[in-house]
């Protein structure tokens, strides 16, 4: 008996595969490659530059935590102190002097340092981090690899630098940590924000748009990233943007954004 191998995908949901055998396909995947960064950009808003009332808010924040924290040693200093020389006289005390003797040295070092400081200076550079991937498979439960539902063209993974300052360490009730780094919260403090992720089908042409919102919708039940439709034809890119996915035009880069998606 002959044997047919049959394409799961097309059977259960009802959409071919076709453009994947073409090189225009490759060439839509390839582009997305390598213009990763500059649709990333455009897709969460970036632009390269720090919001000047955040940078502001930062500094006026940095400088009242310095300010009140110059306050807080010299008194914390002096009981500490106290307490040690009682200790070194023979009192009994719950403190182990070591510790103490060190907690003093960490707040002097710290009190010398905030008297010296002059102000936040110039933030690091903005930072974009992208990375992409490839025929990245649309799992229908997320722990078995082998159930697969389909596989997305490319994924592309964004994330920025975010900043801070003026944060003191502090316990659960507010109360201030002294004796720390002072740099933790009197410089600027660059972190990496979480990834955000989008998701891209290359589509040479749209010769059916039902057949593609059928795709992407099969997609969507089991997966939250945001999809994009990337294709030369944008015949219908509105009514995309109504079923709630995004259309990017090839090779234009012309974006166009999703309706909000409302899940009933």
């Amino acid at each position: 008996m002959n044997k047919r191998k049959i394409d799961v995908r097309q059977h259960v949901f009802g959409f071919p595969d076709e453009d994947l055998k073409t090189s225009l396909h490759d060439e839509i995947v390839l582009w997305l490659k390598r213009n990763a960064g500059d649709i990333c950009r455009q897709l969460i808003g970036w632009t390269e530059t720090w919001d000047p009332h955040l940078i502001e808010s930062n500094r006026k924040r940095a400088a009242a935590t310095v300010a009140e924290r110059v306050n807080l040693l010299p008194e914390s200093l002096a009981k500490n102190k106290l307490t040690l020389e009682r200790i070194n006289g023979g009192e009994r005390c719950f403190c182990i002097d070591q510790d103490l003797a060190q907690r003093i040295k960490d707040m002097e070092a710290e009190l010398t340092f905030l008297n010296s400081w002059n102000g936040l200076g110039e933030p690091p550079a903005p930072k974009l981090d992208v990375c992409c991937e490839l025929e990245r498979p649309i799992l229908r439960r997320p722990y078995e690899a082998t159930d697969i539902v389909g596989y997305v063209d490319v994924v592309l993974f964004v994330r920025a630098l975010r900043l801070t300052a003026g944060i003191a360490p502090s316990d659960d009730y507010g109360r201030p940590y002294l004796g720390v780094d002072a740099r933790r919260y009197a410089d600027w403090n660059a972190h990496w924000s979480d990834f955000r992720s989008f998701a891209f089908e290359a589509k040479t042409t749209i010769r059916s748009l039902g057949e593609l919102v059928r795709q992407l919708k099969a997609y969507r039940a089991y997966s939250k990233v945001p999809l994009y439709a990337v294709s030369p034809d944008s015949g219908f890119e509105k009514e995309l943007s109504d079923e709630g996915f995004g259309f990017i035009k090839y090779p234009d880069a012309m974006i166009t954004f999703p309706k909000s998606f409302i899940r009933h």
